[in-house]
């Protein structure tokens, strides 16, 4: 596990091992993270968001409470998840969406 400078961990955390929290993200109580999970520079989750195994959290992303983020999602940089988002799915915007990779 990695915890960068500027990170606020609150109580009742769960933090996965090989979990990453880069600089001044703020993971607040009851939020549980899995197993090698990549939370970038500024996300915010208050309490209670769930993080699955292997799901990457882009810069100053922020989860509304209770809210579940699955197992190989990502979410992009500056998001609002506002709605669970399943496992294996990029989502991306304000509310947070599903996006279609392109190719």
């Amino acid at each position: 596990m990695f915890i960068a400078a500027g990170c606020v961990i609150a109580p009742e955390e769960v933090l996965g091992d090989l979990t990453f929290l880069n600089a001044n993200c703020a993971i607040d109580h009851d939020c549980v993270l899995g197993v090698a999970v990549q939370i970038s520079p500024g996300v915010t989750f208050p309490g209670g968001v769930r993080v699955r195994d292997r799901a990457f959290i882009g810069a100053g992303a922020v989860a509304l409470p209770g809210k579940y983020i699955g197992i190989g999602a990502v979410v992009g940089a500056g998001s609002v998840v506002t709605k669970d988002v399943p496992d294996g799915v990029t989502v991306a915007g304000g509310p947070a969406r599903p996006i279609q990779p392109k190719g």
